[in-house]
């Protein structure tokens, strides 16, 4: 006895374009073919195939995997694993808009810059690091460091602001166009960052809105804040402050 491609997709549960793919990509052929008018019919045993597929593919378990019939430790571990990277993700996203709804109901919520995480790959820098006596000073080590080199990106890591102990220690950077054949240009890592990009004027409100994107997250501080100066050719600047950053879960 053989059915309709309807009826057997009513059985089924797949539906009748789930069933033309499948038969496409070679993962439930129909028993028959029509070559007049090209009807599919299925045998009653194809139940347990079907079965078996909307099984895999309710896990999420993608064509290429269905077809081998891929239900071995191994492919469901990875599949586990690219389950939960999309879990975590999809977490993420739905946490930056929540956020953004709740900026929507503070008054100065146009002035509530945007907090993003990302990961920033290692750079190469001319770099100075000192102790200070106040944070001040950093302006004119850089303005030093300027006097040799001209850049679009400059930048200080406050390794320790004073509070710890009541001394600056920031390392001054500037990122020129060239720094290959250059004996004092170093390497700055890579890092994770909750970022902030603001005018060059809006200091303190880039460290509030990353203070209040902590608080909310529960994330943990990973290393020193990095703030990074842009101006770009109509003189305009920016303020980037990045903070190192690792969910309160990894620790």
């Amino acid at each position: 006895m053989t059915l309709s491609i309807g009826a057997f997709s009513r059985l089924t549960g797949l539906s009748v374009k789930a069933l033309r793919l499948y038969d496409a990509a070679r993962i439930l052929r129909p028993a028959e073919v029509d070559r007049a008018n090209g009807y599919r019919r299925y045998r009653l045993a194809q139940l347990v195939d079907a079965q078996r597929i909307l099984t895999l593919r309710q896990m999420g378990m993608p064509l290429v995997g269905v077809r081998r019939g891929s239900t071995d430790r191994g492919s469901l571990l990875s599949l586990r694993d690219t389950l939960q990277a999309q879990m975590e993700a999809l977490a993420s996203q739905l946490s930056a808009v929540n956020e953004a709804l709740a900026s929507t109901s503070l008054p100065d919520a146009g002035s509530a810059p945007a907090v993003v995480v990302k990961r920033v790959p290692s750079m190469r820098v001319i770099a100075k690091r000192y102790r200070l006596g106040h944070q001040g000073e950093a302006d004119a080590l850089l303005d030093s460091l300027f006097e040799r080199d001209s850049a679009a990106i400059s930048g200080t890591i406050w390794h320790d602001c004073g509070s710890r102990s009541g001394n600056v220690d920031a390392q001054v950077f500037l990122v020129p166009k060239q720094t290959k054949a250059r004996p004092d240009a170093t390497t700055l890592p890579g890092l994770t960052c909750a970022s902030c990009l603001v005018g060059a004027d809006d200091f303190d409100l880039a460290y509030r809105a990353l203070s209040h994107w902590r608080r909310r997250r529960g994330h943990r501080q990973a290393g020193p804040y990095r703030e990074l100066y842009y101006r770009d050719e109509n003189n305009d600047g920016w303020l980037e402050v990045q903070l190192p950053v690792t969910p309160a879960s990894d620790g």
